[in-house]
């Protein structure tokens, strides 16, 4: 894909479970493996007893990008 992309949501997947949940882990693996970067990267939801990443937002930046390696 060549043209920069944004894709986002809020979506009932916990990014905080990452680690523990081999769906959420697969779901997060796939847009990486897929050159997207995520930007939301601190709980959106937080409460006393708990705290959650359920705002997804990802951008892949593609390949006609000017930047100089």
């Amino acid at each position: 894909m060549k043209t920069p992309c944004i894709i986002a949501g809020d979506i009932n997947i916990d990014f905080v479970k990452y680690g523990v949940h081999h769906e959420t882990a697969d779901y997060v693996n796939n847009y990486l493996v897929n050159n997207f970067v995520t930007m939301i990267i601190m709980p959106s939801r937080v409460t006393a007893n708990t705290a959650t990443m359920i705002d997804h937002m990802y951008y892949y930046e593609g390949c006609n990008s000017k930047k100089k390696i």
